[in-house]
């Protein structure tokens, strides 16, 4: 658009409309205040003016709609611009935020029963979201809960590639490590569980030593959300924090809508705003993959890409000096591949670290940016991961995290049975002015998104000679490095034969002359 027009900012999205997935921003258009003032206050005339702006800046037709729906809907505002300007985010919040891309394509299903009862009486569904090629995502509103992701491997049998529990009970009564659940309102650890906005200071439980860890020991991941199914195979969970819950000031409400696409993506689209005063969030999803599925096996040797060439040191207690350090020549350092086990050692038990996700300098900064991918050999299991969010906390269920729960189909879970990607701001952040703030005032909206985009890939066959690969991996978002292909068998050589001598002669000419 024209540069005068510079207040706010939509982001469309025509890859996402096409495929089910979420590239780049494809159109951009900013309107000002003195834009709007010009408008007067004829409503028809807005409604013309705008439209037509729409469509000479070829914003997408869905897009075109849903602006026209807010002027033809029964009791629309007086004045529809302002409403307009009160739910689109405007420069400032873009700049703090970023946009919420919009939902990509769905045409599955949504279907819900009654799952468990709380201790309380309230009874709780299970959401089932299914694309019409029969995969499928299970969630709950208790904790805004992955319950299972069932994806088809090389063979086509459906695998459930996340831990968790196949009862109800078990997730709240058992031994639970934040299966597949949505923490809060802060992810991650703050040190010595305290901070503090303007002049006052906050105090928070210390449930992880020394410090606070994921909200609080009944934070977010361990309340009753309330559900709503959305258009298509989506749902969505709200819960609202009162003032002062777990120590944290405002009064904050939470949305997460998860959407299972057409292609198999996880959708999962985070947004809060909070009602009276500034408050700190950081919200994630914190998932254990296993792409084997339920079984003992671990997963080191799983093959995993990080486009992360920075990473978060960590003190004993796990928490960020503030430092941004790169990862070249550590056992951080995924940046071209490798199997998770190859650093796992007695003295480096395994992952539990934040990595800055690397930005492309002409990416706008929340842009939905691929940055890893996992890979399972042996099935072809893929995984491919964006996110809007600055970081990502790898972590490997190091210890005793899950080591003997019994898990779905009562399989003891072993150590390193999972994997977590949970993308989110950087640990500490509020205490750490280097790192991107969490702050969050009223009239701002927090909204982040993050894709999970599963995949089924050919066998990765060694290549001998000049050997043409007819059938090579078809990733959508990254390439499969080349050192994930096996090696080709060593070939014996042939053992020499024996060197025939001749024997000497016994008599003759030529039988004599040598002492």
């Amino acid at each position: 658009g024209s540069p005068e027009i510079n207040c706010i900012h939509l982001y469309t999205f025509e890859q996402a409309r096409r495929e089910g997935l979420v590239g780049e921003p494809t159109t951009s258009f900013m309107a000002s205040d003195d834009f709007f003032g010009q408008l007067g206050h004829n409503p028809t005339r807005k409604k013309e003016l705008f439209n037509t702006y729409l469509q000479q800046s070829g914003v997408v037709d869905g897009i075109i709609q849903g602006l026209k729906k807010l002027y033809d809907e029964p009791g629309q505002p007086e004045d529809p611009i302002l409403f307009l300007k009160k739910h689109i985010p405007t420069k400032e919040f873009v700049k703090k935020t970023g946009p919420c891309p919009l939902p990509a394509p769905s045409t599955g299903t949504c279907k819900s029963e009654h799952w468990g009862t709380l201790k309380c009486g309230t009874k709780v569904d299970l959401f089932t979201l299914t694309s019409p090629s029969g995969s499928y995502v299970r969630c709950m509103p208790w904790g805004a809960t992955i319950v299972g992701i069932h994806v088809p491997d090389r063979s086509g049998t459906l695998r459930d590639v996340v831990l968790g529990f196949d009862t109800f009970d078990e997730y709240v009564m058992g031994r639970n490590p934040s299966f597949g659940s949505v923490p809060g309102r802060v992810a991650n650890r703050i040190a010595n569980g305290t901070f503090t906005l303007g002049d006052k200071t906050f105090e928070l439980e210390k449930n992880n030593g020394e410090n606070h860890l994921h909200g609080g020991s009944e934070g977010f991941h361990r309340q009753l959300w309330t559900a709503e199914a959305g258009p298509g195979a989506s749902v969505t969970f709200s819960y609202t924090a009162a003032d002062g819950e777990a120590g944290y000031p405002g009064k904050l409400t939470a949305r997460v809508t998860y959407t299972w696409t057409d292609t198999d993506c996880l959708l999962i689209d985070f947004e809060a705003s909070v009602e009276d005063k500034p408050t700190i969030v950081n919200l994630t999803n914190h998932c254990y993959f296993n792409l084997n599925g339920p079984s003992m096996k671990t997963i080191k040797d799983h093959l995993v890409v990080l486009k992360c060439s920075k990473y978060t040191p960590t003190d004993e207690g796990c928490m960020p000096t503030g430092e941004l350090a790169p990862v070249e020549e550590t056992p951080f350092d995924f940046t071209t591949g490798k199997a998770i086990k190859k650093c796992i050692t007695g003295e480096f038990p395994g992952y539990d670290h934040n990595y800055v996700i690397d930005k492309d300098a002409n990416t706008a900064p929340y842009a939905l940016t691929p940055f890893a991918m996992v890979y399972e050999p042996v099935n072809g299991i893929s995984m491919e991961v964006a996110t809007t969010f600055p970081g990502v906390q790898f972590f490997t269920a190091n210890g005793e995290c899950v080591k003997d729960i019994a898990g779905k189909l009562k399989t003891k879970y072993p150590t390193h049975g999972g994997f977590c990607l949970e993308t989110q701001n950087f640990p500490d952040a509020v205490n750490k002015p280097e790192f991107p703030t969490p702050v969050l005032s009223p009239g701002e909206r927090y909204c982040h998104r993050s894709a999970y985009q599963f995949g089924v890939q050919p066998e990765f066959k060694p290549l001998i000679a000049d050997e043409e690969d007819k059938t090579p991996p078809k990733l959508r978002w990254m390439q499969m490095p080349e050192c994930f292909r096996p090696k080709p068998p060593k070939l014996e050589e042939p053992e020499p034969e024996p060197e025939v001598v001749a024997p000497p002669p016994k008599g003759g000419k030529g039988a004599k002359g040598k002492k």
